[in-house]
This record gives structure tokens, sequence and C-alpha cells, in this order.
């Protein structure tokens, strides 16, 4: 992958998911296993106007960091909402859900721990 060495966002493709507990998304993956040391990694994570994942658990904790766009965050059964700035942890096997409830998409950066390398 290469991400050792500095890098512009634009220069990576979206990948978009399908088939998953989301839909009308996409990530791009910013982080290498050599460089995090298999500790952590880092995505940047779209969901587009309406898109929006079932309530699902997943093995690894993560933290969304909402650069733009809005939506809602339902984790346990609490729902807050997420906006530019804003910041919603997730710990590894709690149920939760997200959607987009904006006009744009919505763009996070998302930490997860341990990795998740797709």
């Amino acid at each position: 992958m290469g991400r050792n060495q500095s890098f512009h966002v634009d220069s990576l493709d979206w990948i978009e998911l399908s088939g998953l507990a989301v839909s009308k998304a996409g990530f791009k993956q910013l982080t290498d296993p050599d460089y995090t040391n298999d500790s952590y990694s880092l995505e940047l994570t779209r969901v587009g106007p309406e898109g929006s994942s079932h309530p699902h658990t997943e093995e690894w904790a993560h933290l969304f960091y909402v650069l733009s766009g809005q939506g809602e965050l339902e984790v346990e059964g609490e729902a807050s909402e997420m906006r530019p700035g804003s910041i919603h942890p997730v710990a590894a096997g709690q149920l939760h859900s997200l959607r987009n409830t904006g006009e744009s998409d919505l763009v996070m950066l998302a930490i997860y721990h341990p990795p998740r390398w797709r």
C-alpha cells in the first residue's frame, strides 16, 4: 500500500462497500499494517445521502471523527447526532447502526483497534 510516506487523500480511489451492513458507502485505507505495527488502522469513510447501516456488532473497537455532513449514530439503543467535529466511540461487541440524515456525504475518519484490514 505504501502509506509510510506523505501522500494526499485525493490520490486514493474510493473503495465501495457492498454486501455488508452499510449502504451507499465507501472507504479509503489510510494506513499500512507495518506503519502501525498492526496496532490500529485508519480509514476515511463516507456514507452517501440516505445511506445507512443495519444494527450490527463488530469484533473491533472503532472511533468515528466526523469531518463533514450530518448523521445519527445509535449505540446500544442510545442515539447521538453526528456533525463536523463530533467524536463517536463504539466499543467492540456493541450493537450499533448509523445513518446519513443530510443531503450530502457524511465523511468521517474511522480508527479501528485491533486493526481492520479489508
